[in-house]
């Protein structure tokens, strides 16, 4: 394995890591979606702004990884195909579209569920004529939902 495998291999291997702490943290954006509780949720909320960033800067040091070592513009597949032993690579590449899928299907889900929380709201708001700590609560939690959405 060349010098410049190596370090993509490494910068893979980082990739999943990242990918995987953030796996983690939808998983639990979704479970806390489920609470109504207002500050688990904010908590979520934070940890998904910050793994965006995260992510940001993950990519854009992949970018400049691949302009230095020559493999600018080509795909993780097509990079993989210029390494003689594939099988690790192979391996690492399927673990992190893995977990980038899994991301995007547990995002969506908690997605789904904030927009029902809304519709919920939105309802208990409109049938109740009694203002009462209940409805205050579902407003106030509404309109944060709202703006984080």
């Amino acid at each position: 394995m060349t010098e410049n495998q190596c370090k993509m291999k490494e910068f893979l291997k980082e990739y999943l890591e990242l990918f995987e702490g953030v796996l983690v943290d939808e998983k639990e954006k979704l479970k806390n979606f489920t609470t109504f509780d207002i500050n688990k949720i904010n908590a979520s909320i934070a940890k998904q702004q910050a793994n965006e960033l995260k992510i940001a800067n993950i990519e854009t040091k992949r970018i400049e990884l691949q302009k230095v070592l020559g493999y600018e513009n080509m795909t993780f597949k097509e990079i993989i195909a210029t390494f003689d032993d594939k099988k690790e690579v192979n391996e690492l590449y399927r673990k992190v579209s893995t977990t980038v899928h899994d991301i995007k299907f547990y995002n969506q889900k908690a997605m789904e569920l904030a927009k029902g929380q809304i519709a919920l709201f939105e309802t208990v708001s409109k049938e109740s004529s009694t203002y009462s700590k209940t409805k205050q609560k579902f407003e106030n939690q509404e309109q944060i939902i709202k703006e984080k959405f």
